[in-house]
C-alpha cells in the first residue's frame, strides 16, 4: 500500500486527472469524489482534472459532473475513491487510463489498481482524504473541500454513530469544521426532505418485517416503485429508515431490478453484526455492517435475512 507522500507525488506527476467513484453514490462517494478535485485545483491549477460518472446523487449539495473523451481518459491518472470492487466503479473507462490509483475504506475484496491506500477501519473515504490533505502542512486545504470532506464524513458514519466512528475521525471532522463550514446547513442540506420523501418513509414504515424478533426488512416490486415515482437505487438510500430501533440488529431493503429479469438488489445494514457475509454470498459486499447485494430471487431474499437474523444472534450471544 502507497503513502500519503507517495500519492500526492502520483498527483503531481500527472498533467491530466480524472476521478471515478462507486455506481449508486452516496454522499462518500461524491464527497470524496469533488473534495479530490476542489484540493488539486486549489493546490496544481495548472492540472486538468475531471469528476466522472453516469449516476447523479439525487440531493442537490453537489455540483455537476464533469464530461471528458476517451482520449482524455487514456492519458490521464485515473483515481478511484469509495469503490471496493471493479464491477461497480461507475464508468469503466477508467481501465484505459495511463496510471490507476485507489483510495478506499471497504474490506478488501480485490486489487484493481496500480497503486492503491486502503484502510477499512476508517469511518469513510472522504476521513482518509481529509486525514492525507491534513498531514500536507505546506498545501491549502479550503472551505469547500472541507465542505465535501465533512458531508461524506458524517453521512457515512450516520452522524457519527457507527461503529467505523473513531477518537481520530472526530478530530479530523473537527479540523474541517474549523475550515468555517456551516454545520446546521450541511445537516439540513443531507437530512431534510420534502412531503414526497417523508410519506415513502412513511410507506416503507408501514410494510416493514421482522424476522426473529430480531432483523427489519422490506421489499418493493417494480410496481410497487413506479406506483411511488421512485428509482430502485434511490429507494435504497432510505434503508437506515429501519434502524435505530432498540430491537433490532439488522436491517435491509430490497428493490426489483428494472430489466425484466425478476430479481432483486438490497442494502443490508447492522449495529455490530456482520452483514457483509449475506452480502458477498449475493453477488455484492462491502463493510462488516453496511453492504449491497445484487441479482437475488425473492428465496434468496429470505435466505440473506435468515443469515443476518443469525449473525445478530452471534453477536449478541458473544457480548453477553
Amino acid at each position: 500500500m502507497i503513502s500519503f507522500e507517495d500519492l500526492r507525488k502520483t498527483i503531481e506527476q500527472a498533467e491530466d486527472i480524472t476521478v471515478f467513484r462507486h455506481v449508486h453514490p452516496d454522499a462518500d462517494a461524491y464527497g470524496s469524489a469533488f473534495a479530490l478535485k476542489q484540493f488539486i485545483k486549489d493546490n496544481w491549477p495548472q492540472k486538468h482534472i475531471y469528476a466522472l460518472g453516469h449516476e447523479t446523487l439525487g440531493i442537490g449539495i453537489f455540483e455537476e459532473l464533469d464530461a471528458a473523451d476517451d482520449e482524455t481518459v487514456k492519458r490521464s491518472l485515473a483515481i478511484i475513491t469509495d469503490c471496493g470492487s471493479a464491477a461497480r466503479i461507475d464508468d469503466d473507462r477508467w481501465q484505459s487510463a495511463a496510471d490507476t490509483l485507489k483510495i478506499d475504506h471497504h474490506l478488501p475484496v480485490e486489487s484493481y489498481a496500480a497503486k492503491e491506500y486502503v484502510d477499512e477501519t476508517a469511518s469513510s473515504s472522504c476521513e482518509i482524504l481529509a486525514q492525507c490533505f491534513l498531514s500536507y502542512e505546506d498545501l491549502v486545504l479550503s472551505e469547500k473541500t472541507a465542505l465535501y470532506l465533512y458531508q461524506g464524513m458524517v453521512s457515512d458514519s450516520l452522524g457519527f454513530t457507527t461503529g467505523s466512528t473513531s477518537s481520530d475521525t472526530l478530530l479530523i471532522a473537527s479540523a474541517l469544521a474549523a475550515k468555517g463550514i456551516d454545520l446546521a446547513e450541511i445537516h439540513h442540506a443531507l437530512y431534510d426532505t420534502d412531503l414526497a420523501t417523508y410519506r415513502f418513509i412513511s410507506h416503507l414504515r408501514s410494510i416493514m418485517r421482522i424476522h426473529e424478533g430480531n432483523t427489519a426488512y422490506a421489499i418493493l416490486s417494480l410496481q410497487d416503485l413506479k406506483s411511488l415515482q421512485i428509482s430502485g437505487p434511490h429507494a435504497r438510500d432510505y434503508v437506515n429508515t429501519f434502524g435505530g430501533i432498540r430491537e433490532i440488529g439488522a436491517w435491509a431493503l430490497f428493490t426489483e431490478r428494472d430489466d425484466g429479469s425478476g430479481l432483486y438488489d438490497g442494502s443490508l445494514r447492522a449495529k455490530y453484526a456482520d452483514v457483509n457475509e449475506p452480502a458477498r454470498k449475493y453477488h455484492g459486499g462491502g463493510h462488516l455492517c453496511a453492504s449491497g447485494c445484487k441479482l437475488m430471487s425473492l428465496e434468496d431474499i429470505e435466505d440473506c435475512v435468515a443469515m443476518m437474523s443469525a449473525n445478530v444472534r452471534k453477536t449478541e450471544s458473544a457480548h453477553a
